[in-house]
């Protein structure tokens, strides 16, 4: 099983803090804090290097959108978003929720790691689910390829 970004990234977007909690990888500007996620080596705003660093915590869904159509890989349904993260950044992620008690825009989540897809021996990463359900697993070497 291996990790989001893995290979594309040449690291993973998430890690284990050293207290033992799940975090994703981002990138910040050494001269104006800026922070991206994906991580970057040269900040898109002043070009000076960026420092890998984690980040933790609740984020605020900023829309979601619940898929009917699955393409392969997927089971349907399932629901995606993008997620604002106090630190002035946004992702897309895939969020985990269901029709009962759908995740809607406006709610906090948390970041677990979880599998990415309908193969349960594929792709790990993080998915976001309601801050008040949260519990974060760190990532198992048996996770790593």
């Amino acid at each position: 099983m291996s990790v989001v970004g893995e290979k594309s990234l040449g690291q993973g977007l998430v890690t284990n803090t050293p207290e033992g909690r799940t975090a994703l990888v981002v990138s910040r500007c050494t001269s104006c804090g800026d922070v991206r996620c994906p991580p970057r080596t040269v900040c898109p705003i002043d070009l000076a290097a960026c420092e890998l660093d984690s980040v933790e915590g609740d984020a605020t869904v900023y829309e979601v959108v619940r898929m009917g159509i699955a393409p392969l890989g997927f089971s349907a349904p399932y629901w995606v978003g993008l997620i604002d993260f106090p630190q002035g950044f946004r992702i897309f992620g895939l969020i985990a929720s269901d029709d009962e008690d759908p995740v809607m825009a406006g709610d906090q989540v948390s970041m677990i790691v979880g599998v990415i897809g309908s193969d349960p021996t594929g792709l790990v990463g993080p998915v976001f689910q309601r801050s008040s359900r949260s519990t974060s697993p760190q990532i198992t070497e048996g996770q790593r390829s």
